[in-house]
């Protein structure tokens, strides 16, 4: 009986020392992953603190893209007929047409006039179009920037947007927290 209490206390005292051994081997398990899951926070971080760095200049373009698009689109194409060269071709055009006619003797006719309207009403149309194509290709140019800028501001860090910290459920994620902060 004395040698069951031996052995009894034997095996007791090598599962205490086993489980004391394992307990302290899964405690150093433990700050190694937590460790590591810390040292790929600081990693993210890092990364994402880079790429924000790297796109810096294009959400800034992006930005006066935007302004200026704004700006752009609140004055609306403008006045057509206040450009300088729509004002030189008519004023040339008119004068071709009146000396045309001076030299054959028509100069103040119905059909030299008529002639005049209808060379300025083309003119017109014509000035009209390359005004708005003008325009329409700043707004497209101007929304490509702004289109540029939205995109830089979108990118997010490579991999996971957001890494649960080390020993956080994710409930803690879910509910606003993230591993930033």
């Amino acid at each position: 009986m004395a040698a069951m209490l031996i052995i009894g206390g034997i095996s007791a005292a090598a599962s205490i020392y086993g489980a004391h051994k394992a307990s302290k081997a899964s405690k150093e398990a433990a700050a190694t992953q937590s460790a590591s899951a810390q040292q790929a926070i600081d990693l993210q971080r890092d990364m994402y603190g880079q790429t924000r760095t790297d796109l810096t200049p294009y959400r800034e373009q992006g930005g006066q893209g935007l302004t200026a698009l704004s700006s752009l689109l609140q004055s609306g194409p403008g006045d057509f007929t206040t450009s300088p060269g729509y004002a030189f071709r008519l004023a040339e055009g008119q004068k071709a047409i009146e000396r045309s006619a001076a030299a054959r003797g028509t100069l103040l006719t119905g059909g030299t006039l008529k002639g005049m309207e209808r060379f300025a009403q083309g003119l017109a149309s014509d000035e009209y179009q390359r005004f708005l194509n003008q325009y329409n290709t700043q707004v497209n140019q101007y929304g490509q920037l702004a289109g540029m800028g939205q995109n830089a501001s979108s990118t997010r860090t490579p991999g996971p947007a957001r890494t649960r910290r080390a020993g956080c459920s994710p409930s803690c994620t879910d509910k606003g927290g993230d591993a930033w902060h």
